[in-house]
């Protein structure tokens, strides 16, 4: 091959045959791979050095690419079938799922990770074909930062390993049976068993021990369902750093009416002292005990509750009334002490009674749940009854 002397030499192409190996109904040359390797390394390259042209690139086809999607398809559908198995035993088949969701989120992004991961499983195949170099850093790099994740996550799955199992002990200590248990509400919902597997029923909820999740406003109408079973409650009582389970029988009764007497003593920097009722979503209705509390000092008050509404006493411009919830609820009778003169501000202490009317009568059950807030803007959580020794509530039926 004879090279024009020229400074700049534009190459569209340089290639080995017309046709390399395809599949065709002409005659074509058969070059491989390792032909064309050959014929650029022992003929092409060296012409063009000698020319001066040997900094020119020589673009060839590469008449492997027509596999590239198939690979990358392989390679992506084997780290789904090996992902998703292992991803859902590891997260369904482990007691991760009490509290997955604090850390993966809720379930469903579960299947997300499976095709994250594929892709991840295809970077890695093109890193290791193109830059092999860049792998000596990156898999080190991965398998630390996976060493470190994976001890805190078994950690966290003894945890709530042994969270269940005292759960469990605790449910079979003091529950009678033929017994209804009702279990704590989960951050996603009253969803049947969830997310508290351990407490499983059978199809047709014929076992001696039922399970069933909190459904707040509408308990009383799941004991409607299983008349003749004793009735508890679980609950993971909390001081605000740990938690511990509690299982008490509860009771439901027909009474014409019932008092709360409830004493609150106040607190240092607490100037407003309040009691109050109200239901979720629907009503707050405050009775302040004082403007101006002295610290130290108890006050007292009382909620009357019958088929009428509520009835608070011992407010400083006299005595305040509340309805009742509108259907099957929880009605809240607490105790809130707050620096503004907000009674919703501030710290709350309530307990919460599933109630309804019945005629001239309300059915009632009891004993009531304790929850408390410690400021607006955080969550409620369920606590023993003597939390809070400054406030202090006694159930009596008339």
């Amino acid at each position: 091959m004879k090279l024009p002397s020229v400074k700049v030499v534009f190459v569209r192409w340089l290639k080995a045959s017309y046709v390399y190996v395809v599949v065709c109904t002409w005659e074509s040359s058969i070059w491989s791979a390792e032909a064309e390797r050959d014929f650029l390394r022992d003929y092409l390259g060296p012409t063009l050095a000698r020319a001066g042209l040997g900094s020119r690139k020589v673009i060839v086809w590469d008449h492997n690419r027509d596999l590239v999607t198939h690979r990358a398809a392989t390679i992506f559908l084997g780290a789904i079938a090996l992902i998703f198995p292992a991803g859902y035993f590891l997260y369904w088949g482990n007691y991760l799922i009490i509290a997955g969701r604090d850390y993966f989120g809720p379930h469903y992004y579960m299947a997300l990770l499976i095709p994250a991961t594929a892709f991840i499983a295809l970077g890695i195949d093109d890193l290791l074909r193109r830059r092999r170099a860049w792998l000596l850093a990156l898999v080190p790099l991965l398998v630390i930062g996976t060493v470190v994740e994976v001890g805190d996550k078994v950690r966290m799955n003894e945890r709530y390993r042994d969270d269940v199992a005292r759960e469990v002990a605790a449910v079979h200590t003091a529950a009678r049976e033929p017994a209804l248990v009702v279990l704590p509400v989960g951050a996603d919902g009253p969803y049947l068993l969830h997310p508290r597997g351990a407490f499983a029923d059978s199809p047709d909820l014929s076992d001696r021990t039922i399970y069933a999740v909190d459904l707040l406003d509408r308990n009383v109408e799941l004991f409607d369902r299983f008349p003749g079973r004793r009735l508890f409650r679980l609950q993971q009582y909390s001081d605000g750093v740990h938690t511990h389970p509690d299982v008490r029988p509860i009771e439901r009764a027909r009474v014409h009416g019932f008092d709360i007497d409830i004493s609150a003593t106040a607190k240092p920097g607490q100037h407003l002292l309040a009691t109050y009722a109200g239901a979720a979503g629907e009503f707050f209705v405050p009775c302040v005990l004082s403007r101006d509390a002295i610290e130290g000092q108890t006050y007292r008050a009382r909620a009357q509750v019958t088929t009428n509404g509520v009835r608070l006493t011992g407010c400083e411009g006299g005595d305040v009334t509340a309805p009742l919830p509108s259907r099957d609820a929880a009605l809240a009778v607490g105790v809130s002490d707050s620096a503004s003169d907000q009674a919703t501000d501030g710290v709350h202490v309530e307990q919460r009674y599933w109630l309804r009317a019945v005629g001239d009568d309300l059915e009632v059950v009891t004993p009531a749940d304790t929850w408390y807030r410690p400021q607006p803007a955080k969550p409620w959580f369920v606590v023993d009854p003597t939390f809070d020794a400054n406030v202090d509530f006694s159930f009596s039926t008339k």
